[in-house]
């Protein structure tokens, strides 16, 4: 079984220095920008949209926990946006580690989100994810997330 559990201040270091990684290199893969560069847009994006940490309103950073083996040690993180009252959230991050990885427990966390949301309000649950990142994909197709669009860009001056 899988539950939410509201990340702790002292979980958001460790949360924060495997987000800024891990979208460092989302972003310097799909903009085509040096991993630098893209540490820097990063980390100001998450300055920008989480200047409270995970008390900053409107932004919820959960740790999801495996109940199963009883403990209170957590499988992975998720953090969604919502603006006050709206119907819809915005997953910002969702993340299995390793460890949990390919045992079915993204498909089971999802399905949690669902019950974490029932009595909130919410009917619609959007999210974006990478095109190369095919694991999350069939994660989320088979969770029953349908694509709505596809992100492009172009840089100013480069014809392909």
């Amino acid at each position: 079984m899988i539950s939410y559990r509201a990340m702790l201040d002292e979980e958001y270091d460790d949360y924060l220095s495997y987000f800024i990684c891990d979208y460092s290199a989302e972003i310097a893969s799909s903009y085509k920008l040096s991993l630098e560069a893209a540490t820097e847009i990063a980390k100001r994006e998450v300055a920008r949209d989480l200047p409270s940490g995970p008390g900053t309103k409107g932004q919820f950073l959960y740790c999801i926990v495996n109940t199963v083996e009883l403990t209170n040690n957590h499988i992975g993180y998720i953090w969604y946006s919502r603006e006050h009252d709206a119907d819809q959230i915005f997953v910002c991050d969702f993340y299995i580690l390793p460890t949990y990885q390919n045992q079915g427990l993204g498909k089971l966390a999802l399905a949690e989100l669902d019950t974490h949301l029932s009595n909130s309000g919410v009917r619609q649950i959007r999210l974006r994810v990478a095109i190369e990142n095919r694991i999350a994909l069939h994660v989320y197709e088979s969770s029953g997330y349908r694509a709505t669009g596809i992100n492009m860009f172009r840089e100013i001056g480069k014809a392909e």
